[in-house]
């Protein structure tokens, strides 16, 4: 039996049990002009609302009212969320965790959009300023946390490579000891004998200085000479006299309305006067008294009342 003639010219297969791995020798090359995509929302719905302008204006529209406006954006909205639902099923589909472009090609497939669709809009001529606006570039990322780690101690901080078994891989780092329990503190307390009893007998001292202030300074308050206390009780003794004096030689009587008048005061005489200065005092005045008038100064600039 002989065997079959072999080509030259075909290549013999390796048999080896190496692992080939085959990638990609050309990968596309992204434009250095590239903007990152701005994560602001506001920013996002601005140009939303400016594209739907655009478009009303490109078909013969000069205004729009607020409400139109806002029934296109939810429009689009809707729209745009049954888009990627459609991405998202193709993705899920084939057991994917990131969209590919294949993905995106099956959502325009079912919405029935092809690439002809987009000639009507590729002869539009629009300025470079609303074709292509300028995006700000986003904002600069927060800056990391302090490392507290020598202010904390050893005690307080958790090693970064210390892993716990029954916590998940993908679940986040848990926060740092200082974050969910407290420093433990002791006082420290005196254990020598001696030291105790000299720091006892320096507070008995301290405490026998402060009795003896306090009782000095209520002594102090309680004191009062003989001499003022025998003046005060002469002096109202004095005042008692005049009141009572004053009670026996001017007797007094209440009319009608609740005043204190003097007897044998005449009603009749200044009546006008009396009562004038009654309505005075009762309005709010008072009595002029110039007593001193006297003693004013003379001259010619001299103002006399």
């Amino acid at each position: 039996m002989s065997s079959a003639p072999q080509n030259p010219l075909k290549r013999q297969r390796a048999r080896s049990t190496v692992k080939r791995t085959h990638q990609l020798s050309h990968i596309q090359q992204l434009p250095p002009a590239t903007e990152p995509a701005p994560q602001d929302e506001a920013f996002v719905q601005a140009q939303l609302l400016r594209s739907i302008c655009t478009a009303l204006t490109i078909v013969g529209y000069e205004s729009v009212k607020p409400s139109a406006l806002e029934m296109f954006r939810a429009e689009v909205d809707e729209y745009m969320t049954n888009f990627l639902s459609t991405v998202k099923d193709s993705m899920r589909a084939s057991r994917r965790t990131t969209a590919i472009p294949q993905d995106f090609i099956f959502a325009l497939a079912e919405a029935g959009l092809e690439s002809h669709h987009l000639d009507p809009h590729l002869d539009l001529r629009l300025p470079d300023d609303i074709a292509n606006p300028t995006i700000l570039p986003p904002r600069p990322d927060e800056a990391p946390p302090p490392d507290l780690a020598p202010m904390l101690g050893p005690e307080l901080v958790t090693p970064a490579a210390q892993q716990y078994a029954y916590i998940p891989s993908h679940f986040p780092p848990l926060p740092s000891r200082h974050a969910w329990q407290s420093t433990a503190l002791f006082t420290q307390r005196e254990q020598d004998p001696r030291r105790i009893r000299e720091r006892a007998t320096d507070e008995g001292v301290q405490a026998e200085h402060a009795l003896r202030k306090l009782t000095t300074a209520n002594k102090a308050r309680s004191r009062q000479p003989i001499v003022d206390k025998a003046k005060d009780m002469l002096w109202q003794e004095t005042i008692s006299d005049l009141q009572e004096g004053d009670d026996e030689l001017l007797p007094t009587t209440q009319d009608a309305d609740g005043d204190i008048r003097l007897d044998g005061f005449s009603n009749d005489y200044g009546s006008d006067k009396a009562a004038s200065m009654a309505d005075l005092i009762r309005g709010g005045g008072g009595l002029m008294v110039n007593h001193d008038r006297n003693h004013w100064r003379r001259g010619r600039g001299a103002v006399h009342i």
